[in-house]
Order: structure tokens, then C-alpha cells, then sequence
């Protein structure tokens, strides 16, 4: 329970951060990578946590790659009709340089991909793993853990276009069962990143 108490104490903080701070997109990512990864990462050295605790192991990686790819390709159509729609043409890329060229396209990726990692390590990794280990002994724990993350994790997506706000509960929950079941946060990883890089390009394209 304390795990579960440290990760919401750093969501918090993250999201007064994230509303209040006037960031911009490369300070925003600095602040994130510092709240969601590397103060629970020293947590972890510092306290002798297992980092597989956390999802940060191989896992099954085989079914979770092979499932990654089949849930890219289902959300394909539904990617599609969102690049279509004008509130998430103007909201992405995030980083409106990105649209000029091919070597701003790659970098913003790039910083995407620490983006991404640091979501998946927190929401997946720190908070979900930790609720599903809290929660273990319950009827419906596993679930109820995975709901509850999903929720939190929508709650994150305030601010951005509606539709992809209502989306992110649906697919924090098909990520957190990724996560639980191979045992590892890579695999939604994977699937995270690659779908925002072809929605990025599909914005920009169709």
C-alpha cells in the first residue's frame, strides 16, 4: 500500500506541474522523466526492489510482442478516422516542426519514445503492479486493479482532444491485462509507440 500511496503522491505533483508549471513540450518531458522514472527508479536501487516488482523484466516477451502487433493492427481503422478529425489534427504532432521534415518527424519520435516509457513505467509498471500486488487477496483483484489504473490514467489524458480521452480508459485497460499478463511493461511499450507513430503520421498524411 505504501508503493500504491508514493505513486499517486507522484502523479500529483506531475499533474499540478503539468496545468500550472507553463511549461513547454521539452520542459514538460524533462519534469515527467524525472517524477515517473527516475526518482522511483532510485526508489527502487535505493530499497533493493526487485525491478521485475515493476514490470521492468523480459516477462513473456514472445506473447506480449505477438499481442502488441494483433492490437496495433485492430486499431488501425479507429486511428484512421481520428487522424480525419480536425481536433486531433490540430493537437498532433505535438510539436508542429515536426510537420517540415523528415529529420524533425524522427526526433520528435525519439522523444516520444522517452514519453511513452516514462507513461507505461508509471501507470503499468509503478502504480498498476503495485495495485494488482495490494489488491491480490481480493475477489476481483487483478481486475479491479486494472480498472482502477485505467481510470487514473484517463484522468491523465484531461486536456487533450475529448474522443481520445474517453479512448485512453478502453485502452489502459486492454494495456494493463498486456502488462499483468506478460508480466511486463515492454510489450505496451511497444504497442504505445508504434501506434502513436503511425497516428502522427496519419495526421499529417490523410
Amino acid at each position: 500500500m505504501i508503493r500504491v500511496v508514493a505513486a499517486f503522491l507522484i502523479l500529483l505533483v506531475e499533474r499540478s506541474i503539468a496545468f500550472n508549471g507553463g511549461l513547454n513540450l521539452w520542459q514538460w518531458i524533462g519534469v515527467q522523466t524525472i517524477l515517473f522514472t527516475l526518482i522511483p527508479l532510485l526508489a527502487i536501487g535505493r530499497f533493493n526492489i526487485k525491478p521485475g516488482d515493476f514490470g521492468l523484466a523480459q516477462g513473456d516477451l514472445r506473447f506480449g510482442l505477438k499481442t502488441a502487433f494483433m492490437l496495433i493492427a485492430i486499431a488501425l481503422p479507429l486511428m484512421a478516422y481520428g487522424a480525419s478529425q480536425p481536433a486531433f489534427k490540430a493537437y498532433y504532432p505535438i510539436w508542429a516542426p515536426a510537420r517540415t521534415s523528415a529529420l524533425n518527424f524522427i526526433f520528435l519520435e525519439l522523444a516520444v519514445l522517452l514519453m511513452m516509457f516514462n507513461t507505461e513505467f508509471y501507470f503499468r509498471g509503478l502504480l498498476l503492479f503495485s495495485l494488482d500486488r495490494s489488491l491480490s487477496k481480493q475477489r476481483m483483484g487483478r481486475w479491479i486493479a486494472v480498472l482502477a489504473d485505467s481510470s487514473i490514467y484517463m484522468l491523465a489524458h484531461l486536456g487533450k482532444p475529448g474522443l481520445e480521452v474517453q479512448y485512453s480508459f478502453f485502452v489502459g485497460i486492454v494495456f494493463g491485462w498486456l502488462a499483468l499478463k506478460s508480466k511486463s511493461i515492454f510489450p505496451s511499450l511497444a504497442a504505445h509507440w508504434i501506434s502513436s507513430v503511425i497516428f502522427d503520421l496519419m495526421v499529417i498524411v490523410l
